[in-house]
């Protein structure tokens, strides 16, 4: 009858802990419909998980997936457990990962976390230790989380909630700043969340002109300097273009080459990889990080850079052929974008 006791103690204490509003105790799955366009190769980008994990998630006998087909995607990350003061943002700016996709990540219904939580963090790889200023930081029922709209600066935000707790702008300014480890306050972004110490209730960001004042004003970075237009990449070969990106669906631009003439890279960059994919033939991966675009290189007759290589401008990658579905030589050449916004676009808009 003791241990009866004992393990219905337990039990009550397990639920009262797992029904906790926003409580998460492994990862959420989450899906991805193929689109048109997509591989294994830029959904391991796209997603951030090895291309053969999502093979295998889905036990895909082959490397082709279909435009519609719904695929399981697998986290990969590291499991964090929750110190006293820590929330959603300071996770975000800790790891670098989106406090959406680490909500998203852990099916969390609140923007509310508790000390002694195991979050699931994505995409990371260790476990960093977060800084808390126990005096300085608030604990999340003393304030609110404010969702940063368009055209909002901490200035107008301190402005306002200021304001209402009776503090300057520069006072409540830093509060939020240390709040929210901001370190410079011109990066902020719409649709980011920041708390708000010893606020009450959300408000509505209104100032007139007239309240902008010259300090919020040249506070502001200097706007750019007007440049003459310069293409991002170099032509990876010559020839005459054949099919064009945006006709009849096509995501490319197709160039009529010889079999066996070099391919250039157009940028700097790193091989992300090469591999032979069906219909595409031998494919060359290649992400540009400064220019956040990675190009694509398809059916190709062989390699002359090896994976995770660095190649320069103008250095040649590869040769043209007619591996995979095509009826004459030629290279059809694909520029996408790295990220979120993971798209194709069109590649004449990036060369000369």
């Amino acid at each position: 009858m003791k241990r009866l006791i004992i393990s219905g103690i337990f039990l009550i204490i397990f639920i009262l802990v797992t029904v906790r509003p926003g409580f998460s105790i492994s990862p959420q799955p989450r899906y991805y419909t193929v689109k048109k366009g997509d591989c294994l190769i830029i959904l391991e980008k796209k997603c951030g998980v090895p291309w053969k994990k999502i093979k295998e998630a889905n036990d895909l006998t082959g490397d082709t997936i279909y435009p519609g087909q719904k695929l399981l995607i697998p986290w990969g990350g590291i499991w964090y457990t929750v110190r006293k003061g820590d929330f959603l943002i300071a996770l975000e700016r800790k790891y670098g990962v989106s406090w959406r996709e680490i909500k998203e990540a852990n099916g969390l219904t609140s923007d509310t976390i508790y000390p002694g939580q195991k979050l699931f963090i994505p995409g990371t790889k260790e476990t960093l230790e977060i800084e808390i200023s126990e005096e300085k930081l608030p604990r999340v029922e003393e304030g609110i989380y404010h969702t940063v709209k368009e055209g909002e600066t901490i200035y107008r935000i301190a402005l306002n909630y200021g304001k209402d707790r009776g503090l300057t702008e520069k006072e409540m300014e830093k509060e939020i700043m240390e709040a929210n480890n901001i370190s410079d306050p011109t990066k902020l972004k719409p649709a980011e969340k920041l708390f708000i110490p010893g606020a009450k209730k959300v408000l509505e960001i209104e100032i007139s002109p007239e309240l902008v004042t010259k300090e919020e004003i040249s506070s502001l970075p200097p706007p750019p300097e007007l440049e003459e237009e310069k293409s991002i990449f170099s032509w990876p070969v010559e020839g005459e273009i054949i099919e064009y990106f945006g006709e009849e669906g096509i995501e490319w631009i197709g160039i009529a080459v010889p079999e066996g003439e070099i391919v250039v890279a157009p940028a700097k960059g790193i091989v992300l990889e090469r591999i032979f994919l069906q219909g595409y033939g031998e494919t060359l991966v290649i992400e540009h990080r400064q220019e956040g675009l990675y190009t694509c290189y398809f059916h190709l007759l062989d390699y002359l850079v090896e994976k995770d290589a660095q190649v320069e401008k103008g250095q040649p990658i590869a040769k043209v052929g007619m591996s995979g579905t095509v009826d004459v030589p030629c290279l059809r050449f694909q520029v996408r974008k790295i990220g979120s916004e993971d798209k194709t676009v069109n590649p004449l808009d990036y060369l000369p």
